[in-house]
């Protein structure tokens, strides 16, 4: 008899989207890979969200939709869906971006015959009104040793599409999600303490840029965050990172403190020397682009 295919839960938290919510949904129930079960958490919508999820629902009984009664903010409901999921293996989806249609049977793939990869996702591809305006970081962290695998992922994340890549649901429930700023960060973090994370280019999550992330400052506000964190996200998000290695992140409570301690403090410099970097990098960037701009508009 032929064991049955593993089920594969994937999450949509949502609040108020329902005009993008629909082609989410339709991505995962269109996936080539059929063994899934699609749980919507709507976070007190008052738009026609409820309606979308039922009749997806009663098209199609792979759909759970769960509905709170009061806004909980973003970071409970997005541990709700986990909370809700009972398949082997675990996915985060946005509520305004969708999937290629063989994203998940490309992830579980590998992520089923390699014991020492624990988290498996798609290239993130960012559009801005109806177009493709850039590529997302590539993640790929290898190394043997847990904290060298924490590192090498902390020097190489921006974007952070990987998050919306597939996982076990047994490791991902070992880490949190923490209402702060880095929170993604943190989570996949303590997914690289556990194991390997691949990113795939043949597969795409497609992402809208804007919404709830669209600046630290918007964080910050869906969040209920200090804007003092905001003003200097570089800090925070080095502060963060490094507390989460020293004192609370679960994932390296077992190594000696003394190891924890050195780790923590190369994690902030790395984190807050690179973070520096990119933010100056991209105020350039912008200075340029608007001196370009006034240069052609001078030259009409």
């Amino acid at each position: 008899m032929n064991n049955p295919l593993p089920l594969v839960s994937i999450g949509i938290p949502t609040y108020n989207r329902c005009d993008l919510l629909a082609r989410a949904i339709d991505s995962v129930l269109g996936q080539s890979y059929r063994a899934i079960e699609v749980i919507v958490s709507d976070n007190a919508s008052v738009d026609d969200t409820e309606r979308v999820c039922r009749e997806f629902s009663l098209r199609d009984s792979r759909l759970r939709y769960h509905r709170a009664k009061d806004n909980q903010g973003p970071i409970w409901n997005f541990s709700k869906v986990l909370r809700m999921a009972t398949g082997e293996y675990f996915m985060w989806l946005a509520d305004d971006d969708w999937i290629d249609v063989g994203y998940v049977a490309a992830c579980l793939s590998r992520l089923s015959v390699s014991p020492d990869v624990s988290l498996v996702g798609g290239r993130s591809e960012y559009i801005r009104n109806g177009a493709v305006v850039e590529l997302g970081s590539v993640v790929q962290v290898c190394a043997l040793q847990p904290w060298h695998r924490v590192f090498s992922y902390y020097t190489q994340v921006s974007d952070n599409g990987i998050f919306y890549g597939l996982m076990r649901k047994w490791q991902v429930e070992k880490v949190p999600l923490r209402c702060e700023m880095a929170s993604d960060w943190l989570l996949v973090g303590g997914l690289a303490f556990h194991g390997k994370i691949e990113t795939l280019d043949e597969v795409k999550v497609h992402r809208e840029l804007g919404g709830a992330t669209a600046s630290f400052a918007q964080i910050c506000r869906t969040l209920g965050l200090p804007r003092s964190h905001a003003i200097f996200p570089e800090l925070t998000l080095a502060f963060n990172v490094a507390r989460d290695a020293l004192v609370r992140g679960e994932a390296f409570s077992k190594c000696p403190t003394a190891e924890r301690t050195l780790w923590a403090s190369l994690l902030f410099v790395a984190v807050f020397g690179r973070q520096v970097v990119v933010t100056l990098w991209r105020r350039l960037t912008r200075i340029c682009e608007r001196f370009r701009s006034r240069s052609t508009r001078a030259a009409r």
